[in-house]
C-alpha cells in the first residue's frame, strides 16, 4: 500500500495565502488563482465576414462548440502585432465593448479648422 505525501509549504509572506489553495501535490488548481483586471488600452475589433479565411484566426474550443464564427461574432488584433488575432464572440463583444466617440478632425484635416 501506498501512503500519500503530505506537502507542507513554510510561507512567511502572508499577503501569499490568499493566492495558495489545497491541491493534490503535483497538480495545479489554475481556477483558484484568478483575479479581476480592468483593460488599460483600446481594443481593435471589426466584425467576422460569412466566407472569410480563418486561417490565422484563433477560435476558442468553447465558441466552437458553440456554434461560432457566426453573425455577430467579431474579429479582434493585437494593436502592437496585427497577425495577432483571434475570435470574440457575440454575446461576450457586446457585454463587454463599446465603440470610441468619434475623435474630432485636427486642424488643417476635412471638417477642422484651419
Amino acid at each position: 500500500m501506498r501512503r500519500s505525501r503530505e506537502l507542507r509549504l513554510h510561507i512567511k509572506d502572508p499577503a501569499l495565502l490568499p493566492y495558495l489553495s489545497a491541491v493534490a501535490p503535483g497538480r495545479t488548481n489554475a481556477m483558484s488563482n484568478f483575479q479581476q483586471y480592468r483593460r488599460k488600452q483600446i481594443a481593435e475589433l471589426r466584425p467576422w465576414e460569412p466566407g472569410e479565411d480563418l486561417a490565422a484566426v484563433s477560435i476558442s474550443a468553447p465558441d466552437k462548440a458553440a456554434g461560432s464564427p457566426k453573425a455577430g461574432d467579431m474579429i479582434a488584433r493585437n494593436p502592437k502585432n496585427h497577425a495577432d488575432q483571434w475570435l470574440v464572440a457575440a454575446q461576450y463583444f457586446a457585454d463587454n465593448f463599446e465603440p470610441l466617440p468619434a475623435a474630432p478632425a485636427a486642424a488643417g484635416e476635412k471638417g477642422g479648422r484651419g
